[in-house]
């Protein structure tokens, strides 16, 4: 998943970045719903959801102690 952690888009109807999600999730929005309120990403067609839910879950895994 790293080759999200760029500015391509992860949500095309708000114009929000997968750096943009990533940087949310490291200021500890660490789920969807946070991600969602720091971003504004997910609330137009909702075709991104399951996506960056994936997203923020593969962040979580790899950040485990």
């Amino acid at each position: 998943m790293d080759s999200m952690e760029n500015e391509t888009l992860a949500c095309t109807c708000q114009n929000v970045t997968w750096a943009q999600i990533k940087e949310a999730y490291d200021k500890g929005a660490d789920t969807y719903e946070e991600v969602q309120k720091a971003t504004g990403c997910g609330i137009g067609c909702e075709f991104c959801v399951e996506e960056i839910t994936k997203y923020i879950d593969h962040l979580r895994y790899d950040n485990r102690s």
